[in-house]
């Protein structure tokens, strides 16, 4: 698992990508993403942390020893992506 300082850097950079245009880009932020696709970009990436999370403890752990659920808690955040990728 990542350091906590390494994982905080990470989630700020992918959020800030939002937030700024490309160096090539003479575009403004704001005609860059309208605020509704901000926040959906925003909430799929909340979501892609859980996945990666979640992918890192069957890696880490034995499948077996993980509580059922796990299954299930996969199958609602695949639906809660799905969801916010309709908005």
């Amino acid at each position: 698992m990542k350091t906590t300082k390494l994982k905080a850097k990470e989630l700020f950079d992918k959020y800030y990508q939002l937030t700024n245009p490309t160096p090539d880009s003479n575009d403004i932020w704001i005609f860059t993403y309208t605020m509704k696709e901000l926040a959906k970009k925003s909430a799929i990436i909340a979501v892609d942390e859980i996945f990666e999370h979640i992918d890192y403890m069957f890696t880490e752990l034995e499948k077996d020893k993980l509580p059922n659920k796990f299954d299930d808690e996969i199958e609602y955040w695949n639906e809660v992506k799905k969801e916010i990728e309709l908005l």
